[in-house]
């Protein structure tokens, strides 16, 4: 009787979603936030431990052109009007200690992605788009606007008594913590200067690789956009990375460039066969096995493509785990997306539910470690010693801020949890998507 009457218990709390919370338009007015139809940010909450938070910035593509954000300003990518009053995340969202054992009891906060820039627009004046009917539409570009009214808000709605906070995201939420880390913990520190922040960002190190057919498709997108986003000419890319790059700013678009100036600790979590990588930026055409996500089964020419992809994501991230210490990581050898969440950014892929269900055995660690396992390592790891962790950073980031190569000076090798799966696809049992040919 006891048992049963703990597991409705359980299942009581599991079942507690997050509740819609719409910034007051006057407040949202007074930083300049607007969604890209100019409607106020929007969030939802579920309010647990004051004192320990989890932040989530939602993901969903980008809007590369005038047009795009236009379309985009119609639905819950641009627009907070019409917002449903709940939502059930799961993964590093979920309340239910089955599912998130470690996390579960924190407050929970997902921000909505309303402006498709992962929160780097910043363009003073709306833009006029001309509809398909002829009629005009306007929209902002104010994504860094958002981005710090967000949390400004949530300062003053309890968040200025936090110990601890997490900020993650996915995909393009993922690609805003690469950006943006440093900003929000500035923010918070401004107000809650003893707040331990760390980062999380899922899914976000998008490599600056070429297509199949040679085309670097996915750095021109983001050259091409900043023109009406205004980002570069704003500031609002990470400060430490465009004046390593000078002029060629669009890089610290980029999370391979950006993330080894990020001086805040973070963990990394990311498939190294990203799915949407795979299919987008590599604009391969294809996926291992037939008729997944409407994509015919690659040849044998594609897949060599698709198995170098694992070489190319680790060559890619290894300056970025070795220009700070303590910079953790959780890598995978799923075909999969996000993995800390799941929510796959209404994208329909058969996905993002891997926060405890892949799991890993790399040397040097217990066996069979699932994503949340291995995140939750890393966190505790850091908060047992966060002032060692967050001075060793600190001194790190004054040599690459003085001109030093990322990753060369003797303050880079600081301990950290880096559990990266040693498996090639198809061959971790627990990957289950796509099924094994």
């Amino acid at each position: 009787a006891v048992t049963a009457v703990l597991l409705m218990v359980i299942a009581a709390v599991a079942a507690q979603p997050l509740r819609l919370a719409v910034m007051d338009q006057a407040y949202a007015d007074s930083f300049g936030a607007k969604c890209l139809d100019g409607s106020p940010p929007y969030r939802y909450v579920l309010p647990q431990d004051p004192t320990r938070w989890v932040l989530f910035f939602e993901g969903g593509g980008w809007c590369w052109s005038e047009a795009d954000c236009a379309g985009r300003s119609h639905g819950g990518g641009g627009s907070s009007h019409g917002a449903g009053p709940a939502m059930d995340v799961g993964g590093l969202l979920s309340p239910d200690p089955r599912v998130n054992p470690r996390f579960h009891n924190f407050t929970m906060v997902f921000l909505k992605y309303c402006d498709g820039t992962s929160h780097t627009s910043a363009a003073p004046n709306p833009v006029i788009v001309a509809g398909a009917d002829g009629r005009s539409i306007t929209i902002w570009m104010r994504g860094r606007a958002v981005l710090t009214a967000q949390i400004h808000d949530l300062l003053r709605q309890g968040m200025a008594s936090a110990a601890e906070i997490i900020v993650s995201g996915g995909s393009a939420g993922g690609l805003t913590v690469y950006l943006g880390l440093d900003v929000v913990r500035d923010i918070i520190h401004a107000t809650n200067p003893a707040a331990r922040v760390i980062g999380a960002p899922d899914a976000g190190f998008f490599l600056d690789t070429a297509t199949a057919a040679g085309q670097y498709a996915y750095r021109q997108a983001f050259i091409d956009a900043d023109k009406f986003w205004n980002a570069t000419a704003a500031g609002t890319l990470p400060a430490a990375c465009t004046a390593a790059y000078g002029g060629d700013a669009w890089r610290c678009y980029l999370a391979p460039y950006a993330a080894p100036y990020i001086e805040t600790p973070f963990f990394i979590s990311n498939s190294v066969y990203d799915f949407w990588q795979l299919l987008n930026e590599l604009d391969l055409g294809c996926t291992p096995n037939a008729a997944v996500a409407g994509y015919p089964q690659c040849t044998a020419a594609q897949m060599q493509a698709f198995l170098a992809y694992r070489a190319a994501f680790l060559a890619g991230i290894q300056t970025t785990l070795k220009a700070h210490p303590y910079t953790g990581a959780g890598l995978v050898s799923c075909f999969v997306h996000e993995i800390n969440v799941d929510y796959c950014s209404g994208q329909s892929l058969p996905n993002c539910r891997g926060w405890n269900a892949y799991n890993v055995t790399a040397p040097g660690y217990p066996p069979q470690l699932t994503p949340d396992a291995i995140f939750a390592m890393y966190y505790d790891s850091i908060m047992a010693d966060f002032d060692v962790v967050v001075a060793a950073r600190a001194r790190a980031h004054a040599w690459l801020l003085a001109g030093g190569e990322p990753g060369a000076a003797a303050e880079s090798a600081g301990a950290a949890v880096q559990v990266i799966d040693p498996t090639t696809f198809p061959n971790n049992p627990s990957c289950p998507f796509p099924p094994r040919a």
